[in-house]
């Protein structure tokens, strides 16, 4: 499993990827604005479900008992 880091670093990647010219085309290929994926590069907000799902990735939630250690 990953964490939010790594998927920003992911987003990170693929923006420098596509360059300035590219970005347009990147936030039309993942279907949500350049400026959301800007802010999850930066860490303004969290990566969302829709950019989840343009990296192949999905947020999953665990619990465990306060004191249980891994």
């Amino acid at each position: 499993m990953e964490d939010a880091d790594y998927i920003r670093l992911l987003v990170q990647n693929a923006l420098k990827e596509a360059g300035t010219e590219g970005r347009a085309a990147l936030a039309a290929r993942w279907g949500i604005s350049i400026q959301y994926i800007i802010d999850v590069a930066r860490g303004y907000r969290d990566p969302g479900k829709s950019i989840l799902a343009a990296l192949g990735y999905e947020r999953v939630v665990l619990y465990r008992k306060k004191g249980e250690r891994e």
